[in-house]
């Protein structure tokens, strides 16, 4: 004869399904916590970002192109002294690396709605959704490299609770990309919501 399953058992196997499948049901990340594998920025794209006279610092921000884009990637934008974006919705958009074509990178353009929208899908993934800047100078210094067109920015723990991002000196051609030994790489030590300025400045907060 089977024995009835205790009040208190059934419960816990109840809560034991919902569990399984509210995970089930939420959007998967190869990328994991991080949020993107990696994205590639053009020498073009960014030497126009960094070549307004307003610009201190780029901006890096990890996003998914859509909700079942899983590996994600990333979008960048300029940055003025006091922290707000150089961003206009005409000349001066956030600019979302999507692949390689050639010798250069296909960026898709996005207003700040979209943008935003963006940012929020690593949310809904379950990933740290988390921003990243390097100076002019930082980034400069890359480009300055030999057969250096370019750079690869790729998710790191800052420490074992915090992610950030390093940029790496790359040459893009024909439709993909080499990793350059020179110059160093550079980390971003201080990445926002660990380290940040006023909530408004950013796409995320």
């Amino acid at each position: 004869m089977l024995k009835p399953i205790p009040l208190a058992r059934y419960a816990f196997l109840f809560c034991q399904a919902l569990l399984l499948l509210s995970c089930s049901n939420k959007a998967s990340s190869v990328a994991g916590g991080a949020g993107f594998k990696e994205a590639i920025f053009d020498e073009a794209m960014l030497n126009t970002v960094m070549n307004d006279p307003q610009c201190v610092t780029v901006r890096f921000y990890n996003v998914r192109r859509t909700a079942s884009d899983n590996k994600g990637t990333a979008l960048a934008i300029g940055v003025r002294s006091d922290g707000t974006e150089i961003y206009n919705g005409t000349s001066a958009k956030y600019r979302m690396s999507d692949k390689i074509s050639g010798g250069s990178v296909i960026y898709i353009d996005l207003l700040k709605p979209a943008a935003i929208a963006a940012c929020d899908l690593i949310k809904t993934a379950g990933d740290v959704s988390y921003s990243c800047e390097f100076t002019k100078t930082a980034v400069a210094a890359l480009l300055a490299g030999t057969a250096c067109n370019g750079v690869r920015l790729v998710p790191e723990r800052l420490d074992p609770t915090t992610w950030t991002m390093r940029m790496k000196p790359v040459k893009i051609a024909s439709g993909s990309f080499t990793n350059l030994s020179a110059p160093p790489s550079v980390m971003c030590t201080e990445p926002c919501p660990n380290f940040c300025g006023p909530a408004s400045h950013y796409l995320n907060m």
